[in-house]
């Protein structure tokens, strides 16, 4: 017989409730992560997890396509300014706010100076290695944020 569920939606009254082992801190961290599972019980009496909702996590893609963005933008001052400032530090002063800043690494900062990139794909690039993913799903979220426009505004 399965323990009933509590009203926080975790197991109340079963083996996780006894915890003999309650002097092991890596114990106390699995339970409470067992704790915080999405747990439901159907009305015939099974217990599993929730499925999570379908669909395309927009949310997430309206965050890269932003940072994109950003960055695209900063990347194009970049290339305006290069031509202007001979040093990294009085391009670092002329735009001290650029989030590209906390995101390039030492010897990407100083390849700017040498101009040789095309703010679009090096931004692409820049938030796909920032978000873990491929150019390609920075692509694919564009077309997700288009395929829901286009599905909440049909014209």
């Amino acid at each position: 017989m399965l323990a009933p569920l509590n009203h926080t939606g975790s197991i109340s009254g079963g083996v996780l409730d006894q915890r003999p082992f309650a002097q092991n801190s890596c114990f106390n961290e699995s339970v409470e992560a067992v704790d915080q599972l999405p747990i439901s019980q159907s009305q015939d009496g099974k217990i599993g997890l929730k499925k999570r909702e379908r669909g395309p996590d927009l949310v997430m893609s309206r965050k890269r396509i932003e940072l994109e963005e950003q960055l695209r933008g900063e990347l194009a001052q970049i290339a305006v300014l290069i031509k202007k400032y001979a040093t990294l530090e009085s391009l670092k002063n002329a735009l001290p706010n650029a989030r590209i800043w906390g995101i390039l690494t030492l010897g990407e900062e100083n390849a700017l100076l040498r101009g040789e990139f095309k703010p679009k794909f090096y931004a692409r690039a820049l938030t796909a290695r920032f978000n873990d993913v491929t150019v390609d799903a920075i692509k694919k979220d564009r077309a997700k944020l288009r395929h829901a426009a286009k599905s909440t505004n049909p014209a």
